[in-house]
C-alpha cells in the first residue's frame, strides 16, 4: 500500500498535523501532581511516542472539577507548570499534543457511599448524574442526585479555565471528553439517563447535547481560533438494554444513541465550533467496543465513523483495534475517516509509526489486545504497563540499561523456544551476548502457537511472526529439536531455563474418547456433536465458543465455584468472552466434579451432592500446568528460570520474567566491576 495515504498532512482547525496518525488517551499514569513536582516517567512515556512518529498526541483525562479537591482545579495553576518543559519537548518532533479533559464519571463512578464519606464527600457531592434517581452502573440500590443548573454553569467554566491553562502551557489544545461512554457528559445526551425538563434535557436533541455544546463553546470565546478543540465521541451505544450489550454481528433494537441521533449530534458539535471528532462506539456497558478485545475484528468501529463522516465537515478519527494496516489503509482510501486512532498499539511499540514509514512492518511488536497490562492493571490500582512491553513508564531506564553492553564477549543459551525463551534470547543479544535457543520441537512458540486456531481476530500469529523475525534480524542461533538435560554440557556462560510448565495428566472413567486440549488444537481432529470440556480458563472457554459457532453443544465444567478466566475485576475481554458464552448457549457448570462418562452421558457432582447427566461425545482435558520444580540439572552455570517453568502464567508475565532476568543479569555485571 501507498505509504502517502498514511504521511498525507491533516488540516485541524487552524492547525496541520504531519500525518494521519493520533495516539489517544489512555490512562496510564496522573498527568500531573498536586504538589507541582515533574512527573518525569509520564514525560519520557509521551516524548518516546512522539519521537516514534505519531502526527498528535491526546494525553489521559484530567477531571475539571475532581471530588474532594479543596478550590477549583484551575485555580492551582502552578502544579501544571511542569507540562510546560513536556509540550517544549513533544513539539521537537513536529508532533501536536492536545489536553484531554473530563466532566467526570457521574452514574459509572465505582464507589460505595461508606466509601465517599471516608473521603469526606456528601452523598449529594459525588453522586451526580442528570436527573435524580438515576441507578449507579455498578450498584443499583445507589440513586444519583440531579445536578443543578448552577453546577452545569460551574463545570462549564471550569472547562474554558482548563482549556487555557493547557494554552499557556504549550499545548496545541483540548480534547472534551465527552459524549463518549457513557461518561457524566454522555449521560446527559442519552435519553435513558437525562429526564430533565429544562433546557439541559427532554426529548428534544438539541437540549440533550445542550451542555457539551456549552462546553465547545466557552472554550472557544475564552481561548481563540487558533485553538484545536477536539471531541471524544461514541457514535452509537451498542445496547439492548441499560445492561446487556450487543455482540458484533448480533441484530438488536439500539437501546442508546443510534446512528441517527449520532449524525444530529455531530452536526451540533461541529455548529458550536468543534473543530474534530474523535470515535469509536459503545459504554460502561458495552465498554469493549471502546477497549476493544481480541474477540473483536480489526476496525470494528469503522462502519459507524464512515456514517458520521458523510454528514460533517471537520475531522473524523475513528479508534478500535485500528492497528492492522490493511485495515486502516483502506479506511484513508476510501475516505471512511480522516485519521486513524492509535492507542495499545503504542504501547506495544512506542516507534509504530516511524516503522510503518520506513515500510518495516515486520519490526512492529504487535499489540496482542488482551488489556492484561494496560487497563486490568489500571483497574486493580497498580501502575500500568504492556503484556508485550514493559519498558511502559520507564522508557528511560531501559534506554539506558540497553546502551550498556554488559553481555559482550559473553554467551548465553536459551533452553525453550516458546514466548519467555524467545524474548529472553532477543534481550540477551541487546545486552551484547551471543545466543543460542535449545528447543526441543521443531517450532519455536511453545504453547501460544495453539491461540489461532480459537482466536478469529487474535494477534497470536501476528506476534509469534514478529518473535521469529526478530530472532532471524538478530542472528540468534536456533536449534530445533534439541533436548538439553545436562547444562553441564553446554559452553555458553549463562543459561536461561525456559522450558515451560508440567501438564497434569488425569485418569478418568470413560467409554468415550477424550484428549488433551493442546493435543486437540495442535491437530486436525474432528468432533462430534456433544463435547465436555474440564476447566474453564481462558483456552478452554475460548475453545468453548469457537465449537459452538461451528454447531458442537458444549459443556463446561469447573471444579471452583468461579469461571477461572474471571479476575478480580472483569475487563472487557473477560466481559465478552462471557456474553459469548451464553450466545454461543454454552452450559457452564462450576462447584462440579466429573464422575464418569458411561454410554454417551456425562455424570456430574455438583457442590459434593447434587446430581447432573448430560450426553457427552467427547470429553477434553483442560489446561493445567505446574511448575517445573527439577528443571535442568548441571553445575558451574549460572542459571536464570523465567516462564511457566518457574511459575504458570499468561504471555504477560512470561515476557515480564524475561525483562526481570536481564535487570539481574545487568545488576550482576555491574556489581562484579564495582
Amino acid at each position: 500500500m501507498d505509504n502517502d495515504i498514511f504521511f498525507t498532512p491533516l488540516k485541524v482547525g487552524t492547525h496541520t498535523i504531519k500525518n494521519r496518525f493520533i495516539m489517544c488517551p489512555m490512562a496510564v499514569a496522573p498527568l500531573y501532581s498536586l504538589d507541582g513536582s515533574c512527573m518525569r516517567d509520564i514525560a519520557d512515556y509521551y516524548v518516546k511516542r512522539a519521537k516514534g512518529g505519531v502526527g498528535m498526541i491526546i494525553t489521559r483525562a484530567i477531571t475539571v472539577c475532581p471530588l474532594g479537591l479543596e478550590g477549583a482545579l484551575y485555580d492551582k495553576k502552578h502544579i501544571f507548570e511542569p507540562l510546560k518543559k513536556l509540550t517544549e519537548e513533544v513539539h521537537q518532533y513536529h508532533c501536536k499534543i492536545i489536553m484531554q479533559l473530563s466532566a467526570g464519571g457521574g452514574r459509572i463512578i465505582h464507589a460505595s457511599e461508606e466509601d465517599i464519606r471516608k473521603r469526606g464527600l456528601s452523598f449529594e457531592e459525588a453522586f451526580k448524574a442528570p436527573s435524580d434517581g438515576v441507578p449507579n452502573i455498578w450498584d443499583e440500590t445507589i440513586k444519583h442526585k440531579g445536578m443543578l443548573k448552577e453546577e452545569i454553569s460551574e463545570y462549564i467554566h471550569a472547562f474554558a479555565e482548563m482549556a487555557q491553562i493547557a494554552k499557556d502551557m504549550g499545548f496545541d489544545g483540548v480534547e472534551v471528553h465527552a459524549v463518549h461512554e457513557e461518561f457524566l457528559m454522555d449521560q446527559f445526551t442519552l435519553k435513558y439517563c437525562n429526564k430533565r425538563t429544562d433546557e439541559y434535557g427532554g426529548e428534544a436533541l438539541e437540549n440533550r447535547f445542550r451542555f457539551p455544546c456549552e462546553v465547545i463553546k466557552a472554550i472557544r470565546e475564552k481561548c481563540g481560533k487558533d485553538i484545536i478543540i477536539s471531541m471524544r465521541y461514541g457514535v452509537t451505544s451498542k445496547m439492548k438494554t441499560m445492561h446487556s450489550p450487543a455482540l458484533p454481528g448480533e441484530e438488536f433494537k439500539e437501546f442508546g444513541r443510534n446512528i441517527e441521533e449520532a449524525i444530529a449530534g455531530a452536526k451540533l458539535l461541529e455548529a458550536a465550533g468543534c473543530d474534530m471528532l474523535s470515535t469509536d462506539n459503545g459504554t460502561t456497558c458495552s465498554w469493549y467496543w471502546a477497549h476493544p478485545p481480541v474477540y473483536m475484528p480489526y476496525g470494528c468501529n469503522l462502519q459507524e465513523s464512515l456514517c458520521l463522516g458523510k454528514h460533517i465537515h471537520i475531522p473524523v478519527i475513528c479508534a478500535g483495534r485500528m492497528d492492522d494496516i490493511e485495515t486502516i489503509g483502506n479506511a484513508l482510501v476510501d475516505g471512511a475517516v480522516d485519521g486513524i486512532g492509535l492507542g495499545r498499539a503504542l504501547l506495544a511499540d512506542p516507534d509504530y509509526v516511524n516503522k510503518v514509514k520506513e515500510k518495516k512492518l515486520s519490526d512492529i511488536k504487535p499489540c496482542i489486545a488482551c488489556h492484561k497490562g494496560c487497563l486490568e492493571k489500571i483497574l486493580t490500582g497498580q501502575k500500568a504497563s504492556c503484556a508485550v512491553n514493559p519498558e511502559v513508564l520507564n522508557e528511560v531506564f531501559y534506554e539506558n540499561m540497553f546502551r550498556e553492553k554488559t553481555g559482550k564477549g559473553q554467551s548465553a543459551a536459551v533452553i525453550g523456544g516458546g514466548v519467555a525463551g524467545m524474548q529472553a534470547a532477543i534481550l540477551l543479544f541487546q545486552k551484547g551476548f551471543s545466543v543460542t535457543i535449545y528447543e526441543k520441537k521443531d517450532y519455536l512458540g511453545g504453547i501460544y502457537v495453539y491461540d489461532k486456531k480459537i482466536k478469529e481476530y487474535g494477534a497470536s500469529e501476528k506476534i509469534l511472526n514478529w518473535f521469529k523475525h526478530t530472532i532471524d534480524k538478530c542472528h540468534i542461533t536456533v536449534h530445533t529439536n534439541t533436548y538439553v538435560e545436562d547444562i553441564s554440557m553446554l559452553e555458553e556462560d549463562v543459561v536461561v531455563c525456559a522450558t515451560g510448565a508440567k501438564r497434569s495428566k488425569k485418569d478418568i472413567i470413560s467409554d468415550v474418547e477424550y484428549v488433551d486440549i493442546l493435543e486437540y488444537l495442535s491437530s486436525e481432529s474432528s468432533l462430534d456433536n456433544n463435547v465436555f470440556i474440564l476447566g474453564s480458563g481462558m483456552v478452554e472457554a475460548e475453545l468453548a465458543c469457537h465449537l459452538a459457532q461451528v454447531g458442537k453443544r458444549v459443556t463446561l465444567c469447573e471444579k471452583e465455584p468461579q469461571l477461572a478466566f474471571l479476575g478480580k475485576v472483569q475487563s472487557p475481554n473477560e466481559v465478552m468472552l462471557r456474553d459469548m458464552m451464553g450466545k454461543g448457549k454454552i452450559t457452564v457448570l462450576t462447584s462440579a466434579m466429573l464422575e464418569k462418562v458411561e454410554r454417551g452421558i456425562a455424570y456430574i457432582t455438583i457442590n459434593g451432592e447434587d446430581k447432573v447427566q448430560i450426553k457427552c461425545d467427547n470429553v477434553i482435558l483442560g489446561l493445567e500446568r505446574h511448575s517445573d520444580g527439577e528443571g535442568l540439572i548441571g553445575i558451574n552455570k549460572s542459571v536464570y528460570r523465567i516462564g511457566d517453568c518457574k511459575s504458570p502464567g499468561n504471555i504477560m508475565d512470561a515476557i515480564a520474567d524475561a525483562y526481570e532476568m536481564i535487570k539481574e543479569i545487568t545488576k550482576k555485571s555491574i556489581s562484579m566491576e564495582g
